[in-house]
């Protein structure tokens, strides 16, 4: 109780505070009139028409409407044909209805309107070009004692356009036509405060207005609700007063740390439930403890370049998972471990707050002392799910939270792993009135949103930053891979609006987790089969959500090994952002080279063959073979022994650039280092020239050829011409007959010992090398027979005895 107290008395406080806009750094809102004054409308380009007067409103002075005033806008960003106009508004007469604002001539076709009518209901009405109307409406919403925050929003679909009412942040659904089938042509351009169409229709309203904004696109939920939250002062942004942490896992302002290095999460949600099987808790206990599944997986999360999954259920007992995250610290992954919290229970009981405390306690002893733990991720969309009091959830967060640190920190440590609520976007963030505002989330120390948007962030981040300082991770974002509309996959998008959506949220947060690893079909029908459905939504190419096909692996049935996961293009596509290495630098020694090459070689299968997983990392198009259009983009990246590859390799694999297009693998003279004719993809030693295919074969322990065989069997039997033991390459005369004491073939004379049988090497061989010495090559008349083992000759004696 002391809590509420003390938050209604910062809340009043607020109110009273006024400011003009949050436009700045990466948001550009087209249209901003605060309303302070005439100078204010002139500024933007308004023209006010009968009596308008500016007196104190929402946010220091807003317009005042007496019923025979408006503000005129003309601008061609009016003729948009997915926008959002935000508002504050308050009835100042008990009318019965009037007129808040059109874009067009309302009430005409290709117009627009918002306005109130008995008294207090609220309706926004869209027309097309041939008068056909669609109306969203609230009723008994409007007030002569406060003002109202409203936000309309349309959107260009391809059966018409959609149309929504927001009030004070939130949706309302009603049984309203919000579809507008048929065209909508280019209004006059006007935006008219004021009024709604000429009477008899609804005319000229009495009321308050303030902050008028204009938005060339449909704003998203979360961007209409953190619209609401700064526009009524309903935040509280303050820097968090705990000690950053002296562990290894560290948060310094919005920055996160890991082993004294700024890191950013490159990350995916990774629950792989196999197909045919529902997702409960017995079957994720046993996928992440299974050996098959994670040696399946992590090698490929690796090979993507990821460096964080983000988990939605707690781990089982035993660590499996997270030591094979880890690696020993070779290419490590880290985890934002979930702690679940069910709907159905009451967060402010007080026992039941003692019981989670303490599992979160248990759980956080558990782990904290792996390697591979990133943070403690608490719940996971609560905000979006409970159907009780959102204050009473974000109490419950915080001292799960504030347990969590506890435990970390006992015992005088100063080391802890950060805390984390996983919010449903924006929706319900940052209001004081919610407890869900900096201060009251005191333990809290950073947030993760699962920020599902239509294509472009446009202002999300910057509300975000000015509505709380704790650091921010987009815990889920993506599309999935079908199109309802089309009745089929389409990849390709899916991978163009992922790398998007990465591309605009990089720069903005710590990072993001996509949604997800592998396809789900235990989310939609039988679980045994992938099925389409989902649910609408504003956020989607085809405003569908087609829940079990998020994944960047599709699913195919293995019998009874685990399923086979084929990768989509936009595992591909993220790979060429997350990845510190160019792809085809296999060894990640920063260069790609031969050895890369060899690698590639090896993985190649030609058109329509399937690769191994652990050739994967050469589908560099992810089409699911290793062809030459893979061996196109591994050219591009060519740069030789320890020599860093170039841009072009990059905007190749970050599609900026067209990739080359071999015709075959056959002879390309960037890659002939020996310069011998013969390239990296037949040349099996490519630093000698005189190895190659077709070359001649040698006695040499070497593939000369490139056959694939070491010195075949008839090159190094060794001929003896004249059979007198002498080998012929070390034989001066070669042709001597055997046995003959005196070479008889231009040979010098020389005498040797008798034949003798060597008994022992030392003392009955000194006649021998006595003279021997004087000429190697001379003939050796003993009763030896000899070995050849390709480099040199042994000499097997009559006693078994090896003499050189």
């Amino acid at each position: 109780m002391i809590k509420i107290i003390k938050l209604s008395i910062v809340v009043s406080i607020l109110l009273i505070v006024s400011h003009s806009s949050i436009f700045a750094d990466n948001c550009t809102i087209p249209f901003h009139d605060g309303l302070e004054d005439q100078l204010s409308v002139n500024q933007n380009g308004g023209v006010i028409n009968g009596n308008v007067t500016f007196v104190t409103a929402a946010n220091g002075n807003g317009a005042n409407f007496d019923g025979t005033g408006t503000i005129t806008y003309t601008n061609p960003m009016f003729n948009s044909e997915s926008g959002s106009v935000s508002l504050f508004f308050k009835k100042t007469t008990a009318d019965a209805y009037g007129g808040i604002l059109q874009i067009g001539l309302f009430a005409a076709a290709n117009s627009m309107g918002l306005f109130y009518n008995f008294g207090t209901n609220i309706y926004f009405e869209m027309k097309n070009s041939v008068g056909t109307s669609a109306v969203a409406y609230a009723e008994n919403k409007l007030s002569q004692t406060q003002f109202t925050h409203i936000v309309v929003t349309w959107d260009k679909r391809d059966a018409g356009f959609a149309i929504k009412l927001f009030l004070d942040g939130k949706y309302i659904k009603n049984t309203g036509g919000q579809l507008l089938t048929g065209s909508f042509v280019l209004n006059p351009a006007n935006l008219i405060l004021g009024k709604a169409g000429p009477d008899p229709w609804y005319g000229n309203g009495r009321g308050l207005m303030d902050e008028v904004r204009f938005f060339n696109w449909m704003l998203s939920d979360a961007e209409v609700y953190a619209e609401y939250v700064y526009a009524s002062n309903k935040f509280i942004r303050q820097e968090t007063e705990r000690n950053p942490s002296t562990g290894p896992i560290r948060l310094d302002g919005k920055n996160l740390y890991v082993n004294e290095q700024l890191f950013k999460v490159k990350g995916i949600g990774y629950q792989p439930v196999p197909h045919g099987l529902s997702n409960t808790r017995t079957v994720l206990d046993q996928i992440y403890k299974d050996d098959n599944i994670l040696n399946r997986d992590i090698p490929l999360l690796r090979s993507m370049g990821v460096n964080t999954v983000r988990l939605w259920a707690e781990l089982p007992d035993g660590e499996k998972l997270l030591d094979k995250l880890y690696n020993g610290g070779d290419q490590p992954i880290y985890a934002i471990m979930a702690f679940e919290v069910p709907l159905d229970i009451d967060y402010t009981d007080p026992t039941t707050i003692a019981t989670y405390r303490n599992n979160i306690t248990t759980y956080v002893n558990k782990f904290k002392g792996k390697s591979a733990v990133l943070a403690w991720g608490i719940g996971n969309e609560t905000n979006l799910h409970y159907t009780g009091n959102l204050g009473a959830w974000y109490f419950f967060a915080n001292e799960l939270a504030d347990a969590a640190y506890l435990e970390e920190t006992a015992n005088n440590s100063t080391s802890y792993h950060p805390t984390m609520v996983s919010n449903s976007g924006m929706l319900d963030f940052g209001n004081v009135d919610n407890y869900s505002d900096d201060i009251s989330l005191n333990h809290v120390d950073m947030w993760g949103h699962n920020a599902y948007v239509k294509q472009n962030y446009h202002c999300y981040f910057d509300y975000y930053d000015k509505i709380s300082a704790k650091p921010l991770i987009i815990t889920e974002y993506g599309i999935d891979a079908w199109n309802t509309v089309a009745n089929h996959d389409y990849p390709e998008v899916q991978a163009e609006w992922n790398k998007n959506f990465w591309l605009q949220m990089t720069d903005q947060c710590i990072g993001g987790t996509l949604m997800a690893y592998s396809d789900e079909w235990w989310k939609n029908g039988t679980v045994s089969f992938h099925n389409t459905g989902g649910h609408d939504t504003d956020v989607q190419p085809d405003n569908r959500s087609d829940e079990e096909w998020y994944g960047v692996m599709e699913i195919e049935d293995n019998l009874s090994a685990p399923d086979i996961m084929l990768p989509r293009k936009t595992y591909c596509s993220l790979k060429a952002e997350f990845a510190d290495f160019a792809p085809p630098d296999f060894d990640r020694d920063g260069d790609v080279d031969q050895e890369d090459f060899g690698h590639f070689q090896v993985c190649y299968t030609g058109s329509g063959t399937r690769p191994t997983y652990d050739c994967y990392d050469s589908d560099f198009d992810c089409d699911h073979d290793v062809d030459l259009d893979d061996f196109g983009y591994f050219l591009n990246c060519d740069s030789g022994p320890m020599i860093p590859v170039a841009s072009a390799c990059w905007d190749v694999f970050r599609g900026t650039a067209a990739a080359p297009h071999p015709t075959s693998l056959s002879f390309n003279p960037e890659f002939d280092n020996d310069q011998d004719g013969f390239d990296t993809s037949v040349d099996c030693n490519d630093a000698n020239p005189n190895i190659h295919p077709n070359a001649q074969e040698i006695c040499n322990q070497a593939d000369d050829n490139c056959d694939g065989t070491v010195d075949e069997s008839n090159v190094c039997v060794i001929p003896d011409s004249d059979k007198d033991g002498i080998l012929d390459p070390d034989d001066e005369c070669p042709k001597t007959p055997a046995g003959a004491k005196i070479d008889q073939v231009g040979c010098s004379a020389s005498q040797f010992c008798g034949k003798i049988t060597i008994t022992s090497w030392r003392n009955q061989l000194v006649c021998v090398t006595s003279d021997w010495k004087d000429n190697e090559r001379k003939k050796l008349p003993l009763d030896c027979q000899t070995r050849w083992n390709g480099r040199s000759r042994k000499w097997l004696c009559e006693n078994t005895t090896r003499a050189n």
